[in-house]
């Protein structure tokens, strides 16, 4: 009774060895297909992330730049500023002559006569100091 089950089961071990080959055979070709889209996906992120490398490194840049201008704006309008003072000490310091000068002229004997360039630079300065 034993030999005869295990002879009626031969090709039914036959039956599932191929199964189980043609299985295999099917996994084999779906790994194959899935490493295939993986490496054309790591190699499509290895693009995107030199991309973005790239990208990354031109922001960097322009943030630079950016950084140089503003310190050239800061310096230019400490410049101005630094201008706008000394020509108003230059000015304040020009009114205080030319008060000098009209004093001096006030309490100086009427006869006195300037000289015609003398006379002329005094009414420039006093038009400024207007």
């Amino acid at each position: 009774g034993e030999n005869e089950s295990y002879v009626g089961a031969s090709p039914c071990e036959a039956e599932l060895q191929e199964l189980v080959h043609q299985i295999d055979i099917m996994v084999n070709r779906k790994q194959v297909e899935w490493e295939s889209k993986m490496r054309a996906l790591e190699a499509k992120m290895d693009i995107q992330d030199q991309e973005l490398a790239s990208a990354q490194s031109k922001l960097d840049q322009k943030g630079q730049e950016v950084g140089l201008l503003q310190q050239e704006l800061e310096n230019l309008q400490k410049t101005k500023n630094e201008m706008a003072q000394s020509y108003e000490t230059q000015l304040q310091a020009l009114k205080s002559q030319v008060r000098k000068i009209v004093i001096i002229q006030n309490f100086q004997s009427p006869h006195l006569v300037y000289s015609d360039v003398r006379l002329h630079k005094l009414s420039f300065i006093i038009f400024i100091w207007k």
